[in-house]
C-alpha cells in the first residue's frame, strides 16, 4: 500500500450526500455484499437518561437566519429500524420543551432510547421570531447520531439548529424520509442510514450552525455557496408567518414550487427541503428568487443554480482520469485510476485509505467480491486483475476477453464481464477460470459497455436480459 503524497485527480461523488441509501441497496441486491453488516432491531434493553439530564443533557438554540426563533416546540426523534420512510419514535413528551426568549432550549428530562444505537435528531416546530405572529409551517431540524452517543456524553451536547442544519441534514437523510416525523430504513440497511448521519457532519457542524462540518476531510470541497443559497430561501418561509401553496407568501411560494410533479404539496419546511432535494431541477429560479434581499448566509450565489443538486468533490489519493468507482460493504470506495494505471480507496467520509502499486493496464471497471476485494478489468490488456483489501494481487484471469469495459459479481461469485470490442460476454469463476469460452452472446447486444446482476435476469446498457445460466 502506498500513501498518496501528490494530489493529482479528483472525482465528485455525490452519491455520498444524497444516494447513499440507493448505493447499498444495490450492494445488497446485486453482490449480497452486506451479510453480516448487523442488523439491528427494536429488542435491545431500553436506555433511560437521569432526569437531571447528565449525562445525555441536549442544549442549543433554534434559529431563523440570525433571529431566535421563540415559543418553538422542541422534540427529539429516534429513526425506525423497520421500515424506510416509517414514522419515527418521539423520544420526549409533547410540547413540553419550547425556546425561550433567545431561542434557547435546554433538554434536561427523561428519555429512553429504543436501542443503543438508533440515530436520533431534533425538530424545532412552530413559534416566530422578529416578535411575528407564530408561524405554523416552521421546522427546522439537525441531526445528532445515535442515541446512544448522547446517553454516554457526560457532558451537554450543544446543537444549534437554523436552516444550515435542516438543509444538511435533508440532503444526508432524504432518502429514507417521508417528512419531519418520518424517517426509518429497512433492518438489513441500517449501515446506510448511520452513514447517512455520518454524512451530516461532513456538511455541517450542528455545534455552532455552520458549514461546513467538522469531519469534511482533507482533500473534499463542498459547494458552499449552493447550500447556503437554499438555506436562504429557506429563511424567507421561516422568518414569516406561513402561509399555504400558491398564495403570494414566502411559505406558500416556496410549498407551491417544491411541490414534485403529480405530488402533494408540502405544508412544512422540512418536507419542503425534502422535495426539492428529492427533485433537485424543480422551479430552482423561483425557489431561488425566495432569498432576495438581505440574506443571512454567506458566501451564497449570485444567480440561480441550474439545479439544486449538492456534490461533495474529493481529491486526493493519487487520483488520476478515474474511469469507475464500486462501494464495498463497509461504505469504502474504490475507484479506478486509468490515468495511472492505479486503483485508490476512499473511506466512506472520503479519507484517503491507500492506492495501490499493482500495475494494472487501462482500468475500466472495478467490482467487489463477496469478500469486499475487488475485480478490476484491464481494457488494454484484456485481462482482469483480483486485489486483496492491501492492494497485492491475488489472482489473474483472461481468455475471450476484448476491451472489456463492465464488471458484475453473481450472488455466487462468478465474475460477469462486458467486452466492448465485440459483442459478448465473458464468465470467470470466483478464482478466475473461464466458464463460457468465448462468452454468451444475445441478440442486439453490441459493444456492451456495462453489466448488473438481477436476481432474474442480467442487465446490459441496451437493456437486454438474458435468463441466467
Amino acid at each position: 500500500m502506498t500513501k498518496p503524497t501528490n494530489y493529482s485527480g479528483r472525482i465528485t461523488l455525490e452519491a455520498f450526500v444524497t444516494h447513499s441509501r440507493q448505493h447499498l441497496l444495490f450492494l445488497t441486491g446485486v453482490a449480497a455484499l452486506l451479510t453480516g453488516c448487523g442488523a439491528h432491531s427494536f429488542n435491545h434493553p431500553a436506555l433511560v437518561v437521569p432526569i437531571d439530564g447528565t449525562p445525555g443533557a441536549i442544549r442549543g438554540t433554534a434559529f431563523g437566519g440570525q433571529q431566535p426563533i421563540v415559543g418553538a416546540s422542541l422534540q427529539l426523534y429516534a429513526a425506525n429500524l423497520t421500515g424506510y420512510g416509517s414514522a419515527a419514535q418521539p423520544l420526549l413528551p409533547a410540547n413540553t420543551i419550547t425556546t425561550d426568549s433567545n431561542g434557547g432550549f435546554n433538554i434536561t428530562g427523561q428519555y429512553t432510547c429504543p436501542t443503543p444505537d438508533a440515530p436520533v435528531y431534533l425538530v424545532a416546530t412552530g413559534g416566530s421570531t422578529g416578535g411575528s405572529a407564530s408561524n405554523p409551517n416552521l421546522t427546522e431540524m439537525a441531526a445528532l447520531g445515535s442515541c446512544s452517543a448522547l446517553q454516554a456524553n457526560t457532558s451537554t451536547t450543544v446543537s444549534k439548529i437554523n436552516e444550515v442544519t435542516t438543509v444538511a441534514a435533508a440532503y444526508a437523510l432524504a432518502p429514507f424520509m417521508t417528512g419531519v416525523a418520518g424517517m426509518g430504513t429497512s433492518p438489513v440497511n441500517t449501515t446506510g442510514l448511520n452513514f447517512a448521519f455520518a454524512d451530516v457532519n461532513q456538511l455541517v457542524d450542528n455545534a455552532t450552525g455552520r458549514s461546513p462540518g467538522t469531519d469534511l476531510p482533507q482533500g473534499a470541497s463542498l459547494p458552499l455557496t449552493q447550500l447556503h443559497a437554499l438555506a436562504n430561501s429557506l429563511a424567507a418561509c421561516v422568518n414569516s408567518t406561513g402561509g399555504t401553496a400558491g398564495d403570494s407568501t414566502s411559505c406558500g411560494t416556496l410549498f407551491a414550487a417544491a411541490t414534485p410533479p403529480g405530488g402533494t404539496a408540502p405544508t412544512d419546511i422540512v418536507s419542503a427541503v425534502i422535495d426539492i432535494v428529492q427533485h433537485p431541477g424543480q422551479n430552482v429560479a423561483a425557489i431561488y428568487a425566495l432569498a432576495a434581499g438581505n440574506v443571512p448566509f454567506h458566501p451564497t450565489l449570485t444567480t440561480a443554480p441550474n439545479d439544486w443538486t449538492l456534490a461533495v468533490t474529493y481529491t486526493g489519493g493519487s487520483l488520476s482520469a478515474p474511469s469507475a468507482v464500486a462501494v464495498d460493504a463497509g461504505g469504502n470506495v474504490w475507484i479506478t485510476n486509468r490515468g495511472a494505471n492505479t486503483v485508490t480507496e476512499l473511506a466512506h467520509s472520503g479519507a484517503v485509505l491507500g492506492t495501490s502499486s499493482a500495475v494494472l493496464s487501462g482500468p475500466a471497471a472495478v467490482a467487489l467480491d463477496a469478500a469486499g476485494d475487488p475485480w478490476i478489468a484491464n481494457a488494454t490488456a484484456n485481462t482482469l486483475t483480483h486485489l486483496s483489501d492491501s492492494y497485492a494481487v491475488t489472482g489473474n484471469a483472461s481468455g475471450g476477453l476484448d476491451i472489456p469495459a463492465g464488471l458484475a459479481i453473481d450472488p455466487q461469485g462468478n465474475v460477469w464481464v462486458a467486452n466492448s470490442g465485440t459483442t459478448n460476454l465473458s464468465e470467470f469463476t470466483s478464482t478466475g477460470l473461464p466458464l463460457s469460452g468465448n462468452g454468451f452472446s444475445g441478440s442486439g447486444i453490441t459493444n456492451p459497455l456495462g453489466i448488473a446482476i438481477s436476481t432474474h435476469c442480467f442487465v446490459l446498457d441496451k437493456h437486454e436480459c438474458l435468463g441466467p445460466n
